[in-house]
């Protein structure tokens, strides 16, 4: 798909926007478009500019009638409008953050050699100014092409440096790593679980080497995938693996159950027809 514009992830579902509202399978790549554009009905959103979630949903800014900001059904892709930024951006030259743990959305816009930073109030639309960072030459960041809100932290891809971070209380940009090639334009945080950790899981693929740190060269996937209910609902789990730095430990990658309330609840895993003991539990919050 060509014109993918940012990222967004709500219910444990990943998303993505171009003309309109898509979700994507993060195991196969595999695409389902919704059956609404976002531009329909002379709803005047015009160009696209930028699409973003917080844990209360997605949602969209459409540069028709003065830079709006939509609520975004992810059934039907429906934009539903919620109220104007009163930012004046050029079609093409905002980002929103995509955060699953907090309700806070932010936008990037960028004009010319200036990049400013809003918040955005999802209930009126209305964008407080934060602050601006030099998006040019010799500055060694700019032109943040996707942001990731997670952990108190608002993270970038600099489309002319790498990675870093953007402050969320003055605007400032700082590179973290230099990686410019490629540049993604869309981040998201997923999955919505931090790795659960086990010991016992068996032999892996390749085979670990005995009795010291796991390196960092390989991954060392075990030869059967888990299978991890969490209150006796079965979580998506996309692989296990040895942790590199670690003797013996690993690493499990799920995908906590959209219809489970937030809570503490049993956790097990279950491998080679072995299960792990009872008593294990998982503090979820989504």
């Amino acid at each position: 798909m060509s014109g993918v514009y940012g990222l967004g992830e709500y219910g444990g579902v990943l998303y993505g926007a171009s003309a309109g509202l898509f979700q994507l399978n993060p195991s196969t790549g595999a695409v389902t478009s919704a059956p609404t554009t976002f531009s329909q009905n002379g709803n005047s959103f015009g160009a696209l500019n930028g699409f973003g979630s917080t844990n209360a949903g997605l949602f969209a800014v459409g540069a028709g009638s003065g830079n709006l900001l939509y609520s975004v059904n992810p059934s039907t892709g429906t934009p539903t409008l919620i109220g104007p930024t009163g930012v004046i951006a050029g079609g093409g030259t905002g980002f929103l953050s995509a955060s699953t743990d907090s309700g806070e959305l932010y936008w990037e816009v960028q004009n010319g050699c200036t990049d400013t930073l809003y918040s955005v109030n999802t209930s009126t639309g209305s964008a407080t100014l934060i602050g601006t960072a030099a998006a040019c030459s010799p500055s060694k960041t700019g032109n943040p092409y996707s942001l990731v809100f997670t952990g108190g932290t608002l993270w970038a891809n600099f489309y002319s440096a790498g990675f870093g971070t953007i402050s969320t209380s003055s605007g400032a940009q700082t590179l973290v790593s230099t990686n410019a090639s490629p540049y993604f334009t869309g981040l998201a945080p997923y999955p919505i679980a931090p790795p659960a950790w086990a010991t016992g899981f068996g032999p892996t693929s390749p085979a670990a080497p005995d009795g010291v740190a796991v390196p960092n060269t390989a991954t060392y996937d075990t030869l059967a995938v888990p299978t991890v209910t969490i209150d006796n609902i079965s979580a998506i789990v996309y692989g296990a693996a040895l942790a590199p730095g670690s003797v013996g430990l690993y690493q499990i990658a799920i995908q906590v159950p959209a219809t489970l309330a937030n809570g503490t609840w049993p956790i097990q895993a279950t491998i080679g027809g072995v299960s792990s003991p009872s008593g294990t539990v998982l503090t979820v919050h989504q």
